[in-house]
This record gives C-alpha cells, structure tokens and sequence, in this order.
C-alpha cells in the first residue's frame, strides 16, 4: 500500500520560535525537498529543531 500526499506541508521550529513553513506539490514515488533555515535564527551551538506538518518522512539530511 503506498502512501501518498498531494500536498506537502512541512513547518520547522527552531527553539520554539516558527522558522520555516512550505506547502509543495509532490508527484507518486519519492519525492525530495529541500527547506533552507536563515543563519540569523540559529543561536547557540546546540539548536533544538522540531518538524511538524503533513508528510511521508523517511529521512532527513541536516548540512550546515
């Protein structure tokens, strides 16, 4: 059985403040995309990140 979303929604917090929100179209099969967090709002050595949203996750890459 596949699991699929029309459409996306993605929303990161970093330390509890809003940082990024994204609705995207996705197509059938695997899909990637890419949310870009503004250097600005990373404070600290050790941000905590939280996603939530409506999604098919399966992996996360984190590069800074």
């Amino acid at each position: 059985m596949g699991i699929e979303f029309p459409e996306a929604v993605l929303s990161l917090s970093l330390d509890g403040q809003s940082a990024v929100r994204e609705t995207f179209r996705t197509q059938p099969g695997w899909n990637e995309h890419a949310l870009r967090i503004p250097g600005n709002l990373v404070h600290g050595s050790r941000p905590r990140l939280e996603v939530s949203g409506r999604y098919a996750s399966f992996q996360y890459w984190f590069y800074q």
